[in-house]
């Protein structure tokens, strides 16, 4: 770690500061007011970094952004058929009449570093099913509804998987 910067309204109080100078055993960290000037120059430099478009004279940068909530999708919720089994979780029937579940199965934890990529193999909810319809979820809580839908997507399940009725969908 090179430098601490401090950035908003904790960067206008001496005593912060100073506490996390004599935290990490360092100088008086930098300081940025402007929480908008801040947001834009990360941003930008962030989009540099992602890009690959960084000029040869700045120096290295390596920009870590946690997520700030998990993602996950909709399921119904693991097989209970298969207690002690991996994450096999039936998928939405999206012409089933029953009433769904709405269970959030996480895909990504929250504060797991991004870009992050992740792959997790689902079965669908019925033998044959044609289609599922994956609800993406943000948020820490067991039920979809107490969670945001932050997208939709409505999948055609491959029927070359003749060996069995419950083809698997690799979700990441």
């Amino acid at each position: 770690m090179h430098e601490i910067v401090l950035v908003g309204g904790g960067a206008k109080i001496p005593k912060i500061g100073q506490a996390v100078a004599q935290y990490y055993n360092r100088g008086e960290p930098k300081k940025f007011p402007a929480v908008a000037e801040s947001c834009a120059k990360g941003a930008a430099i962030q989009a540099a970094v992602l890009g690959n478009h960084m000029p040869r004279t700045f120096p290295e940068v390596l920009l870590l952004e946690p997520l700030g909530y998990s993602i996950g999708i909709e399921t119904l919720g693991r097989d209970p058929s298969k207690p002690t089994a991996g994450p096999i979780v039936a998928l939405h029937d999206p012409d089933s009449k029953e009433p769904q579940l709405g269970i959030t199965t996480k895909i990504v934890e929250s504060t797991t570093t991004i870009p992050t990529k992740k792959n997790v193999t689902f079965t669908t909810c019925r033998d044959n099913q044609t289609s599922v319809l994956i609800r993406v979820v943000e948020g820490e809580r067991a039920l979809v509804e107490d969670n945001r839908i932050v997208g939709m997507i409505f999948y055609v399940v491959d029927s070359s998987f003749s060996d069995s009725s419950r083809p698997p969908l690799l979700i990441g």
